[in-house]
Order: structure tokens, then C-alpha cells, then sequence
């Protein structure tokens, strides 16, 4: 903390614009027992974060949202152009702020989902779509590549 607390010390003295992102960690994943007991099953997968710039105000309001969305958070803050990719996360996000390969967060919804049968029609949608996505460039040939999908 103490770190981390000079580091920014150290940002407000540049001149020019410096964003900083600093996403903590999470706690291990073999706790068992009277720790389970004790916390709500995200509380487990929960890490702090926070982003900070040196020229700008920012909003530290970040809520739950997966690591894959914290693109979207940059590209919102410095108003970038976003390419059909992130145009897609940003999509995916508004239906499920939190997804990870065991848990599913809706939108208004602060349960726990561990199935995309639980999921509503629209995040299913989505979700179907950026896997599709995520099977073309991991398995299938690359078509979104090709197409320009990331430029």
C-alpha cells in the first residue's frame, strides 16, 4: 500500500496524461471449510480494482465486472475508436457484467448463474456469439481475423 501509495505520488508529477490500472488478487482457490462457510461464493473470485490518472476525474465506481471487460473501461476513459471486437464486448458486458468459465453474473442480477441454461434469451444471445467468436480464432480459421474484426 505504502508502494503503491509513492507510485502515484510519483504519476502526479508528469506532465503528461498517465492512466494507471491496478488490479489486485483474488483470493487462492483451495480454501475449503470454515472459510466457504464464511463468505458468499463470489466473495471468492472477488479482486479490487482501481484505475487512476494523474489529469483526469474519474468515477471510482467500477462494479463487478470480469477482467476480459477492462478494455472497456480504457477505451471509455480516453474515448477511443473501439474495433467490432470490443464494440462486442461492450455487448456482452451490458447482459453479463461477470462471466467466467464456472459463473455467470446477469445484468440486474446480482446471483450467481452456473449454467447457460439459466441465462435469459438476450445474454444467451450475446454469449453464443462471442464464443463463436472466441471458436473461430482459437479453432476454426480465423474469419474475424481476415475480416478485420480486431483492427
Amino acid at each position: 500500500d505504502k508502494a503503491l501509495k509513492t507510485f502515484i505520488k510519483q504519476i502526479d508529477d508528469f506532465n503528461e496524461p498517465i492512466l494507471l490500472i491496478f488490479w489486485g488478487d483474488h483470493l487462492p482457490g483451495f480454501y475449503a471449510g470454515d472459510v466457504l462457510e464464511a463468505n458468499e461464493e463470489k466473495t471468492l473470485y472477488e479482486t479490487p480494482f482501481f484505475i487512476y490518472s494523474n489529469q483526469m476525474s474519474l468515477n471510482n465506481e467500477g462494479g463487478l465486472i470480469s477482467p476480459a471487460y477492462l478494455s472497456n473501461y480504457i477505451t471509455d476513459i480516453l474515448d477511443i475508436k473501439i474495433t467490432p471486437y470490443e464494440a462486442l464486448l461492450k455487448k456482452l458486458q451490458e447482459q453479463l457484467p461477470v462471466i467466467d468459465k464456472r459463473m455467470y453474473i446477469e445484468k440486474d442480477n446480482n446471483t450467481l448463474l452456473y449454467s447457460r441454461a439459466d441465462l435469459s434469451t438476450e445474454a444467451l444471445q450475446v454469449l453464443e456469439e462471442y464464443s463463436l467468436l472466441m471458436y473461430d480464432m482459437t479453432t476454426g480459421n480465423q474469419y474475424s481475423q481476415k475480416l478485420g474484426f480486431f483492427n
